[in-house]
């Protein structure tokens, strides 16, 4: 939810309260589109390499909460937002090196729970040996595909108008709210979770042929 509503409204949000002009607010959200999703392989090859997935999608899921935060903060306090100048962008300074590091980290920690969770899921089904459990998992990515659509839709519409009619940093919070949520719960859940032990990544595998 909190990553489909921040890829539809950070242009306005980088375009009306950063001062960028609308080139750059679009090129700026593109960038952080594009980064999200080539990282999304950095969090598969440490799930796959050095930890488990759950222990990956709650680092990642730790690094796009603070991520959330710090937008959060910034958005909230008038003097941690630029000035209009009629200048392509007009951050500077420690504005600028705020700004940028969120949206690092924002990319990095969705771009890597978006590459372990899905997986982790799909590790609570032995499909090879029941085949009630196999069945179990095509309903599991039925399900995943119906929540995050579901999630999508009211990301789209309830946040993005949480953000823009009532205030950025409203919905900066809804999405950090949410996503502490989900992570919570995800922790509640440790002690009947089936693990996958780390093994040589398939990346390495196509890097070597």
């Amino acid at each position: 939810m909190a990553f489909v509503a921040n890829m539809v409204s950070l242009v306005l949000y980088f375009y009306m309260e950063m001062h960028f002009d609308l080139p750059g607010s679009a090129n700026t959200l593109t960038n952080l589109m594009g980064s999200t999703f080539l990282l999304s392989i950095i969090g598969a090859f440490v799930s796959d390499t050095y930890l488990n997935r759950f222990n990956t999608a709650l680092i990642f899921g730790l690094l796009e909460i603070l991520a959330l935060v710090m937008m959060t903060i910034q958005a909230h306090d008038p003097s941690l937002l630029p000035s209009p100048c009629n200048k392509s962008s007009c951050v500077k300074g420690g504005k600028a090196a705020m700004l940028y590091t969120s949206l690092c980290l924002l990319a990095l920690g969705s771009g890597g729970v978006r590459g372990t969770l899905p997986a982790h899921g799909a590790d609570q089904f032995d499909h090879r040996k029941d085949p009630k459990e196999a069945k179990a998992l095509a309903s599991y990515f039925n399900y995943l595909l119906l929540s995050s659509t579901m999630g999508a839709a009211v990301g789209v519409t309830v946040v993005v108008w949480v953000s823009v009619s009532i205030g950025w940093w409203r919905g900066f919070l809804v999405c950090a709210a949410v996503n502490s949520f989900g992570f919570s719960v995800l922790v509640l859940g440790k002690f009947f979770y089936r693990f996958q032990s780390p093994t040589e990544s398939p990346i390495i595998r196509i890097a070597q042929v």
